[in-house]
């Protein structure tokens, strides 16, 4: 009885390690992390954004994620480069706003065309990018 005991224990202990293991990726790709910093970035365009002031200091490199490689080629394909490409045309839009009462409409649109892609590709962040928006005036 013990000796089955142990057996059942050592077997799920493995099972264990092995579903573990299984749902963490061996190591980040490069558009996990390009997305961060993007994340990064655009939190600290909310803060100046809620201050209604234009933000000049934008540091990545959005045009990356055209060419960023994923964890897995089910993440990429037409339809995210369809998605990728609408974000960054809302980026440019953003950028070159010189309306203030856009700045926050601008932002949000911004925002949402990142919403729309993790709608299709990796939702985790979702909520997070939701708390992105900010109030209109």
């Amino acid at each position: 009885m013990i000796k089955h005991l142990l057996i059942s224990s050592a077997l799920l202990s493995c099972l264990w390690v092995v579903l573990a293991s299984a749902k963490q990726p061996l190591e980040d790709s490069e558009l996990t992390l390009l997305m961060r910093s993007m994340a990064d970035e655009m939190k600290k365009v909310k803060s100046v954004v809620l201050t209604d002031k234009f933000y000049d200091k934008w540091e990545v490199d959005y045009k990356h994620m055209l060419v960023a490689t994923p964890s897995t080629e089910a993440k990429k394909g037409p339809k995210f480069n369809d998605f990728a490409k609408a974000f960054l045309t809302q980026l440019s839009r953003t950028q070159e706003n010189k309306d203030v009462s856009q700045i926050r409409p601008q932002f949000n649109l911004l925002v949402n065309s990142c919403i729309h892609c993790h709608e299709s590709f990796c939702p985790g962040p979702l909520s997070m990018l939701k708390k992105l928006r900010v109030p209109e005036l």
